[in-house]
Formats: structure tokens, C-alpha cells, sequence
């Protein structure tokens, strides 16, 4: 079980870098667009002394963008909490004969939340997730959701400078410039991309605790 811990762990902190390389990446792209920089500068990011820093700064970065995850979830949640919940109770219908098995095992009182229950589940199932898929999705869950925050985050900067080109002469260059408007498109897509797999990992976390939850338990 500590070999699978310390499995999972190096995974998440695989996903900070990741993360936070991305981050890094779209940065430098967007300082190519503004004429901050050339392209040809990322050359200096293969060299072995600036690829350790580059991973350090990455992992931090990685770290930092995850949090603001966490924020903006919290943010959300709170804005629309009533039709989230709604939104969960309807999607977990086909649980719902876990979440009655669940409250009889630990002994809990009809009128608690779902989202209560599912966290006495999650804790129970994660101490006895032998294969590992439990942590794994979770993990991934994770590094998608940060994918996505950092992509929406550029995406939101683009289009400030977009909106500034007409009124700024400082950006007005980017209103005939095709490859701001292609880098617009392609953020476009992978914000939904990862939006996408955000949620389908976050799905696939969900009812794999309530499985494994329900095998475990019999």
C-alpha cells in the first residue's frame, strides 16, 4: 500500500509540472504574439540549465494554479450552489441504493446530504483501493482541472488584448495580426477539450468510490 501511495503521489506531482509547463508554454506564446519575444527563444529552454529551472519554476507554478482551482470551485459552488446540488442529486439516482447502504453502514442520519455521505464513502473506499483506480482518477481529475483553469485563465487574457486592440495603440497590431486570431481558436478548443475530460474524470472518480464503496462493504 505505500508502494501505491508513493505511486500516486509522484503522479500528482508529475501533474503539478505538467501543469504548470503548460502554463509556461502559453506565456511564451503569447509574449511571441505581443513581439516580446521570438520564437526562436525557445531554444534556450532545452538547455540543461535552463530545462532544471524551468521545472522548478513549473512545479511551483503547477502548485499555484492548482489552488486557484480550488478557489474558483469554491466561488462557483457557492454562486450556484442550489443547482449544482440539484445537479448532483440527479446524477447520482442511480446510486442512490449506495447512498441508503452507506448511511446504514456508518450509522448516519437520514437527512444528511449526499455530498456528506459520498465523502464516508470516498475515505472508506480509498483506505481498501488496492487497485489503485480510486487515487488514479483522482489524480487525473486533478491535472485536468488545473489544464483548464490555466488554458481559461489565457483564454480570458486573450481576449482582453483582443477587446484593447481597438481602443490601445500599443495592441492595435493584433487586430490584422491571423496568428493571434488562430491562437484565440486554438485556446478556444483546448478549454474545452480539458473542461471535457475534467468532468468525464470527475464522473469516473465518482462512481468508482461508490462501487468500490459498495464491493468492499458486502
Amino acid at each position: 500500500m505505500n508502494d501505491l501511495t508513493l505511486k500516486f503521489n509522484l503522479y500528482d506531482h508529475f501533474g503539478y509540472i505538467m501543469v504548470g509547463l503548460h502554463q509556461i508554454l502559453l506565456i511564451f506564446l503569447l509574449l511571441c504574439l505581443l513581439k516580446l519575444l521570438n520564437f526562436v527563444n525557445i531554444l534556450e529552454f532545452v538547455k540543461i540549465e535552463s530545462s532544471v529551472i524551468i521545472l522548478i519554476v513549473s512545479y511551483f507554478l503547477g502548485h499555484i494554479i492548482q489552488a486557484v482551482s480550488n478557489l474558483f470551485d469554491g466561488l462557483l459552488s457557492k454562486k450556484f450552489s442550489k443547482g449544482e446540488e440539484d445537479k448532483k442529486e440527479k446524477g447520482n439516482d442511480q446510486f442512490i441504493y449506495i447512498y441508503e447502504k452507506a448511511k446504514k453502514f456508518f450509522n448516519l442520519p437520514n437527512e444528511i446530504k449526499q455530498k456528506i455521505v459520498f465523502q464516508y464513502c470516498y475515505l472508506y473506499a480509498l483506505s481498501n483501493d488496492l487497485g489503485g483506480q480510486i487515487a488514479l482518477f483522482n489524480s487525473s481529475y486533478s491535472f485536468y482541472r488545473g489544464l483548464f483553469i490555466s488554458s481559461s485563465i489565457n483564454f480570458a487574457i486573450l481576449l482582453i488584448l483582443g477587446m484593447s486592440s481597438f481602443f490601445i495603440q500599443q495592441t492595435a497590431f493584433l487586430k490584422t495580426n491571423f496568428l493571434f486570431y488562430l491562437f484565440i481558436i486554438l485556446n478556444f478548443a483546448i478549454v474545452f477539450l480539458f473542461h471535457n475530460r475534467k468532468e468525464r474524470f470527475f464522473k469516473y472518480f465518482g462512481e468508482k468510490v461508490l462501487i468500490n464503496f459498495d464491493i468492499i462493504s458486502r
